[in-house]
């Protein structure tokens, strides 16, 4: 059973993506908890690691106006909160490509909303079922 909590989570990681598929910066980037204490992106894509927002955002911007957006399977693996702060670890993978990519979202509850702190993505070496293609770069 997903507590009504974790469903939060659930639709905050699925409003990230829809950011994508629509190509919207500023409603991606309203997501995002944007604070003196930080925010890190770790990508499965060359040279889009970003350990501050404005950069992540620099990047997505520059990917917006010329990268293809796919479209992704997500498979929910599970997601935790505590107090103000959950956990959403998911397997995506894009369509028609490669192996699946591991995904880690931590958010914390501002004012009452569910925001991200933290995103990770990475390859996932164990996924032998996929094909050997690469994945669309960002």
């Amino acid at each position: 059973m997903v507590h009504s909590t974790q469903a939060e989570l659930v639709e905050l990681f699925h409003r990230y993506n829809q950011c994508f598929y629509d190509r919207d910066l500023n409603g991606l980037r309203s997501l995002y908890v944007d604070d003196d204490a930080g925010f890190v992106y770790f990508d499965n894509h060359p040279a889009s690691d970003s350990v501050e927002l404005d950069d992540h955002m620099s990047k997505v911007s520059a990917f917006f106006a010329s990268g293809e957006v796919v479209s992704l399977a997500t498979e929910i693996l599970s997601t935790s909160v505590h107090g103000d702060a959950g956990c959403l670890v998911a397997r995506v993978r894009y369509q028609g490509s490669g192996p699946s990519v591991r995904t880690s979202m931590f958010a914390e509850r501002h004012a009452g909303e569910w925001m991200i702190r933290h995103l990770h993505f990475s390859t996932d070496p164990n996924d032998t079922d996929a094909a050997a293609v690469s994945t669309p770069s960002m």
